[in-house]
């Protein structure tokens, strides 16, 4: 019978250096980073021409649009692993089910998001012109926003249904208290990521000084967890 394998939140004696290294070396660890640096840009390019009233604002205009950019063409292939995820979760009979579907309708949201970005990748990246890229744009942030909404939707009824159960001893205790902290910042991630889509649809009239703060917020929301993620490690016992 083979050992038994222990998950453990960091790997001892690992130095923050390989720590670091092990996150950049994903292409999530990559994006989150690239992610905060583009709204960051965005926000400040805002700050420096409504409150500063410079009129060097262009060049952080720049600098967002090459990092959307960059991020876009490291994105092309990833749709394929959020089909894959909506795949797996709807074969996981165990589940809850309606948190079942919720999680296979945000990872088919966001997968068609990326697929579609993928495309307009071509026109961004100056490769070829698509004469259809508006309507492609607007098509796939139509599909972001929904896979948000299905994620908001299942933090909410993951919520609901946490600080209904009773957790028997402290040790249970204290991961429904973290399960619930991780549920709410993921929420909180997810509102701010819906500023985006709601703009550039026109559903709300929203500045660049709020999507930028909104994006900069859930960017850091999602370098933390990925930063988490990566610090997981298998020992065997």
């Amino acid at each position: 019978m083979l050992p038994e394998k222990k998950t453990t939140a960091v790997a001892p004696g690992c130095s923050p250096l390989a720590h670091s290294l092990r996150f950049l070396a994903t292409t999530a660890g990559r994006d989150k980073i690239l992610r905060s640096v583009q709204y960051f840009a965005r926000f400040y390019c805002w700050y420096i021409h409504r409150v500063q009233h410079r009129q060097d604002a262009i060049d952080f205009q720049a600098i967002s649009k090459q990092f959307e950019i960059t991020r876009k063409i490291l994105r092309i292939g990833t749709f394929i692993e959020k089909f894959n995820a909506a795949s797996a979760a709807y074969r996981k009979r165990s589940t809850d089910a309606p948190l079942r579907y919720l999680t296979v309708a945000h990872h088919l949201g966001y997968g068609g998001y990326l697929a579609l970005d993928n495309i307009i990748a071509i026109d961004a990246a100056g490769v070829r012109k698509l004469t259809t890229a508006k309507q492609l744009k607007k098509l796939a942030y139509r599909s972001w926003m929904a896979g948000l909404i299905s994620s908001i939707v299942a933090d909410i009824y993951s919520l609901c249904k946490l600080h209904k159960k009773d957790g028997e001893g402290a040790a249970e205790a204290k991961r429904t208290c973290m399960a619930q902290y991780n549920t709410y910042a993921q929420l909180l991630a997810n509102l701010c990521d819906l500023a985006l889509p709601l703009s550039v649809l026109g559903y709300a009239n929203l500045g660049d000084g709020v999507v930028g703060m909104a994006g900069i917020v859930s960017s850091l929301i999602g370098v933390r967890f990925q930063w988490r993620k990566t610090a997981m490690i298998e020992s065997r016992s």
